[in-house]
């Protein structure tokens, strides 16, 4: 799986892994897409969306940064609020 980070947004968004522009069966490979911008000023709020978001799977309108931690083909990702709160975290295990 690839991760692509982004930021612009002041906001804090995860995705599921998206392959062919919808979320990716387990046993497929896809592409997991993070928005961190929780760094500026104001925090925004992510657009208000319900059956029309399904590749959404987390959202948060908080200041934040993230830590990336690479162990061999592992990724682990935490998103962290500035009073260290972890709110969100992700795995991303390289295949062989």
């Amino acid at each position: 799986m690839d991760i692509v980070f982004g930021g612009h947004d002041h906001t804090y968004e995860r995705t599921c892994p998206i392959i062919y522009g919808s979320c990716a069966a387990p046993t497929e490979d896809g592409i997991l897409y993070i928005v961190t911008g929780g760094g500026g000023h104001p925090i925004l709020h992510p657009n208000e969306c319900d059956s029309d978001c399904l590749w959404s799977e987390f959202r948060s309108s908080v200041f934040h940064f993230v830590q990336v931690e690479i162990q061999g083909k592992t990724l682990t990702g935490k998103a962290i609020e500035i009073d260290g709160t972890v709110f969100d975290t992700f795995l991303i295990e390289q295949l062989p």
